[in-house]
């Protein structure tokens, strides 16, 4: 899976935005299926630990579903924010393989 510089730019600039919560949303192909293309911010529907806990808010996810279908576009994805690793010491593991890759 590849992502575009202006989708990468998009999750950066919402993980900045929300700093120290955690941000989500997901990352969408408009074509190739291996290509996000475009992201969509969904709020995080955690409040009471929002720093380290994270849902999608279920009508924003759903909204995103259908302004995807109207367009022909896919879901390949999702991502979220780990403000309260430190950078540097997130520990690899099978669902976390480290930084710039997804699973």
């Amino acid at each position: 899976m590849r992502i575009a510089r202006d989708a990468l730019h998009e999750v950066h600039g919402h993980a900045s935005d929300g700093y120290p919560n955690e941000i989500c949303g997901a990352l969408i192909s408009t074509g190739d299926p291996d290509l996000v293309s475009l992201t969509r911010r969904i709020k995080n529907k955690i409040v009471d630990r929002a720093r380290d806990r994270y849902r999608l808010d279920e009508r924003e996810h759903l909204q995103v579903m259908k302004e995807c279908g109207a367009a022909g576009w896919e879901i390949v994805g999702y991502y979220h924010s780990h403000p309260t690793t430190p950078r540097g010491r997130r520990r690899r593991t099978p669902g976390n393989p480290g930084p710039g890759r997804s699973t």
